[in-house]
Formats: structure tokens, C-alpha cells, sequence
């Protein structure tokens, strides 16, 4: 990924001319993936879409399990991007019914893993919170199996972890939502850093609801004062769950202060929206 955001054209140029030459379809699939990629980054959605199916039809064609469902896969994650739920869903679908022809093993457990995790977004973003709960379970009971623990791609089985206990945030089970998100916390992950924060938001959530203002306030404190935290849109939900805690506790000078900061956060993700 890193190759094609600084090298677009060139991965382009690259791809084009496998394509031209290669009689493997498993390799056209491939490239066309990774073209299909190179056209998201781009923001050229309709090219995107479109070489995501030509990969789709290259693979069906191989009887590659493996590689059909991840190109189903790829479409489904397409779909998701572009708030396509029950599209992304059928594929998702399609998915695990490649993956549950492949032998017994970390690859299987590691597929369905991701797959089921991609389809507990689908329906927490349905606000089918209890369905999503449930696919998050099932991702993380996947990941669980897998015989080496360092094949559980850490930062998937972590954010499983995470899932969990956010989606019990949304069914109002607190206890078991604290005791998931701890489990995500615990686990180190120096490669996505970023988790983290999140992990510490929801937390904070939990402990306002819970009537803990003054620990709320701490682990937002504590996002914001870490070197490695840069995610503006995070920043935006600290700043207003910071101000909301100090006016619970009756701070008013540090609840207009990050009230003000909220305020600023919030016009200036709206201009980069526009």
C-alpha cells in the first residue's frame, strides 16, 4: 500500500503489462486486485469497481478457492466504502462459502476470521448491534483457533476484542463491554498504535455512564497528551466527551474550554469535508 499511494502510474504501467503478457489467470486476478486498489487510492471509484469484478471473473474462472473469496472479499470491502450494506453483505456471503471449501487450518480460521469481522461492521453500521455482536464473536472464536499465536495477525484479533466491547457499549451491557476493551487494551500491538485511543474512548464512555467523570476525564486526558496520536476525527469525539464530563462534575472553565476546542474541531472537519 505504501508502493502505491507514492507510486500510482508506475503500478499502473507495471500492471497493465503483466496483464498483457501473463496466460496465468490467477496472476490477471491478482494484478487486477491490485489495480482495482491503485483506483480507490486514486479516487476513481467506477474504474475501481470495475476491475474488482474483472478480478472477480478472473479468479471464478481459476476454481481457486482461496482466491476467489478474497476477491469477493475486495468487492464486499468496495461495497462497505461506499455505504453498499446489503450489497457488501451478499458478498461477504459468497465469501465464506469459498472459504469453507479450503482445508482445516490457520489460512481457514484466519479468512473467516476477517470475513466475519468485516461483516460485524455491515450490521453495526445497520445499528444491528446484537447481529453484529454476534459476528464480532465469531471472528475472534476463529482467530482464537489459529495454532500459532503470532499467525493471529495481532492487530484483526485485537480489534475483534475491541468490536466486542464496543458493540456491547451499544446493547447497554457495561460490565461485559469494560471487560472486552480491557482484553483489547492488554494486548501490544507497536504497529497500530492508533487502536488504542479508540480503545481508551470507548472505555472513557463507559466509566461517564457509569457515573466515573473524574476517570473519564483521565483516559481522555491521556489520549490527547500521547506523541502518537493524530486522528482529527477522534479528536473531535475527545474534545466533546471531555467538555461533557467537566459539565457533569460543574468545571465550567475547563468544559467552555474544550467546548471551544469541540467547536473548532468540529468547523474544521466540515471544510475538509466540503
Amino acid at each position: 500500500m505504501s508502493v502505491v499511494k507514492k507510486n500510482p502510474d508506475e503500478i499502473i504501467h507495471l500492471g497493465n503489462l503483466i496483464l498483457s503478457k501473463t496466460e496465468s489467470g490467477e496472476q490477471k486476478s491478482r494484478v487486477l486486485g491490485i489495480l482495482a486498489v491503485v483506483y480507490f487510492e486514486k479516487n476513481d471509484l467506477n474504474q475501481s469497481t470495475e476491475l474488482f469484478f474483472q478480478a472477480k471473473d478472473a479468479a471464478e474462472k481459476t476454481g481457486n478457492h482461496e482466491l476467489i473469496a478474497k476477491t469477493y472479499g475486495s468487492i464486499a470491502h468496495q461495497y462497505i466504502q461506499l455505504k453498499l450494506n446489503d450489497k457488501a453483505k451478499f458478498y461477504l456471503g459468497k465469501a465464506i462459502a469459498q472459504i469453507e471449501e479450503l482445508p482445516e487450518g490457520n489460512n481457514k480460521n484466519q479468512l473467516k476470521g476477517l470475513s466475519y469481522l468485516e461483516l460485524g461492521n455491515v450490521e453495526f453500521d445497520n445499528q444491528n448491534y446484537k447481529s453484529a455482536n454476534r459476528n464480532y464473536r465469531e471472528s475472534l472464536a476463529h482467530f482464537q483457533k489459529m495454532i500459532e499465536p503470532g499467525t493471529k495477525i495481532t492487530y484483526h484479533y485485537r480489534r475483534s476484542l475491541y468490536n466486542i466491547g464496543n458493540s456491547y457499549i451499544y446493547l447497554n451491557q457495561l460490565d461485559s463491554a469494560e471487560y472486552f476493551l480491557n482484553q483489547s487494551l492488554q494486548i501490544k500491538d507497536e504497529e497500530n498504535k492508533e487502536l488504542k485511543f479508540f480503545i481508551y474512548n470507548s472505555l472513557a464512555g463507559i466509566y461517564s455512564q457509569k457515573e466515573f467523570y473524574r476517570r473519564a476525564i483521565d483516559s481522555l486526558e491521556a489520549v490527547l497528551g500521547n506523541k502518537d496520536f493524530h486522528d482529527e476525527r477522534l479528536r473531535f469525539e475527545v474534545f466533546q466527551n471531555l467538555s461533557q464530563n467537566y459539565k457533569k462534575l460543574g468545571n465550567d472553565e475547563r468544559y467552555y474550554f474544550y467546548n471551544e476546542k469541540y467547536t473548532s474541531s468540529s468547523k474544521i472537519l466540515c471544510s475538509k469535508a466540503v
